[in-house]
């Protein structure tokens, strides 16, 4: 009986070292294709380090849900499908818009090619943090 209980330990000890290995290397090769594809990414859309950081520390404050942010529409990136808010202490917040993203123009529901016309102009984004994902807008709303 303790040969069988000893022999479950041990097995089970052995199977979570591999689960571990296994998704720290996927973890690693998730790292190192984002950091290739952000060497090729055009300088409007790179991330700089200041931003990096405060989106690390904004998923760890804004982790509980839905959340809001508003400033200036600075960057409409349309084909990677992001937006980029500057609050009012400078800080850029990266969003990825989705099908479910509710985009409005001054009142009137809008595309995302619309907004890349209304740079500079202020906006308010109501998002979820998707953690590993980023980001997410639930609703963009760009006024006069």
């Amino acid at each position: 009986m303790k040969k069988t209980v000893l022999s479950l330990m041990v097995l089970s000890l052995l199977v979570l070292l591999v689960g571990v290995s296994v998704y720290a290397r996927q973890a690693s090769q998730t790292e190192s294709s984002s950091s290739s594809a952000s060497s090729t990414e055009t300088p409007k859309a790179k991330k700089s380090a200041h931003h990096h950081a405060a989106t690390e520390n904004l998923t760890a404050k804004y982790a509980r849900g839905a959340q809001s942010v508003s400033g200036s529409l600075s960057m409409v990136d349309a084909d990677k499908k992001v937006v980029v808010v500057t609050d009012s202490n400078g800080v850029p917040f990266d969003f990825k818009v989705t099908k479910g993203t509710h985009i409005e123009v001054n009142g009137k529901k809008s595309t995302l090619s619309d907004l890349a016309q209304q740079t500079n102009k202020q906006a308010s984004v109501k998002y979820r943090d998707g953690l590993e994902r980023g980001l997410l807008a639930q609703s963009i709303q760009v006024s006069e």
